[in-house]
C-alpha cells in the first residue's frame, strides 16, 4: 500500500475522531512512519488533504450505496443499513467523515464545502431511490425527496449529538422513526 493510501487512511480515522482541526501532519506521518514532510509532498496544505478524504469518501459512498441496493430485499433493509452504519460510527467513537468535516467547514475552502455538498447530495438521491423503491411500504404520504431530506436531517443531527452525550440513543431513536415510516418492518 502506497504511503499516499495509508496517510489517507490514518487521516480519515483521526479526522472522524477527533476532527480535522486538531489533526497535525506531523502526529500523522508519525503514525504512517514517515516525516511531515512527506505528508507535506502528498498534501501541501490541510485543505489538499481535505480534497484528498472528500473525494475518497465519495468515492466508497457510492460504491457502498450501489451494493446496499443490489444486495438488500427491501427498500427497508437497505436504508435501515445505511443508519446501522452511522450507529457503528458512533459505538467506535467516530463521526461520519461528512458530519465531522462539514462541523468545521470553517476549515474548508470553497472547493471542499462544494464537494462535501456533492457528499451529502449523493445521500439524499440515494435515499430518495430507496424511498420511492418502498413507495408501497410507506405508512407516510410524503414525497420520497421529502423523507431522503428528513431521515439524513435526522441522522447527521442525531450523530452529532450521540457524540456529545457518549450514546447511540439519539441515533436509535432515528431507527425507530424510520420504522414507523414502513408498515412492513423485515
Amino acid at each position: 500500500m502506497s504511503s499516499k493510501i495509508r496517510l489517507e487512511s490514518a487521516a480519515t480515522e483521526a479526522v472522524q475522531k477527533n476532527g480535522l482541526k486538531s489533526l497535525s501532519f506531523r502526529t500523522l506521518g508519525a503514525e504512517v512512519g514517515v516525516k511531515s514532510s512527506s505528508v507535506h509532498y502528498h498534501f501541501p496544505e490541510k485543505s489538499d488533504l481535505a480534497q484528498a478524504l472528500i473525494d475518497r469518501y465519495r468515492t466508497g459512498l457510492c460504491s457502498d450505496l450501489k451494493h446496499l441496493s443490489a444486495n438488500s430485499e427491501s427498500a427497508y433493509s437497505a436504508i435501515a443499513e445505511f443508519v446501522g452504519v452511522f450507529i457503528g460510527y458512533c459505538n467506535e467513537g467516530k463521526l461520519c467523515l461528512g458530519a465531522m468535516l462539514a462541523s468545521e467547514s470553517e476549515l474548508l475552502t470553497q472547493a471542499n464545502r462544494e464537494s462535501l455538498t456533492g457528499v451529502f447530495n449523493e445521500m439524499q438521491v440515494w435515499l430518495t431511490d430507496e424511498f420511492e423503491r418502498g413507495r408501497d411500504e410507506l405508512t407516510v404520504d410524503l414525497p420520497s425527496r421529502t423523507l431522503a431530506h428528513c431521515l439524513l436531517s435526522s441522522l447527521e443531527g442525531a450523530h452529532l449529538i450521540a457524540r456529545n452525550e457518549r450514546s447511540d440513543d439519539q441515533l436509535l431513536s432515528v431507527k425507530m422513526l424510520l420504522d414507523s415510516w414502513f408498515s412492513k418492518v423485515n
